[in-house]
């Protein structure tokens, strides 16, 4: 038996219409719920296209390329140029600048942990 079933009062995982049993959905209002199909059905189209790939590419190599010239770039920064080389596939790049984020410290030292976590790699050891 599942855990979204009889042990737990609400399921743990949206259904095909992101919602959470009977009553429990996305919490907006439900005016902008048009919206957020129209936008979930353009990514299904989108996500694997080449063509849109491509785009999405173009536009981080930008970022990476505006970051370079800035000479200390802020926690913020960083994350953006990391997230930038993962879209591009360059994992071990996005891994160095999230490494980097750390070593710059913010506010967003939290986040930038996850994101290492996500791709699997852990803070560099002197953090």
């Amino acid at each position: 038996m599942s855990p979204d079933t009889a042990t737990s009062p609400l399921p743990t995982v949206p259904d095909e219409r992101g919602r959470f049993g009977d009553y429990g959905g996305r919490y907006v209002p439900e005016v902008l719920i048009p919206a957020l199909d129209e936008l979930a059905n353009a990514w299904a189209r989108l996500r694997d296209d080449p063509r849109f790939r491509a785009v999405v590419s173009e536009i981080a190599a930008g970022w990476i390329t505006r970051a370079r010239s800035l000479r200390n770039p802020t926690q913020h920064e960083l994350q953006i140029v990391a997230h930038a080389h993962y879209v591009r596939g360059e994992k071990a790049e996005a891994i160095a600048a999230l490494r980097r984020a750390l070593a710059v410290g913010g506010t967003s030292d939290a986040a930038v942990r996850e994101d290492l976590a996500a791709l699997g790699a852990a803070p560099s050891s002197a953090e």
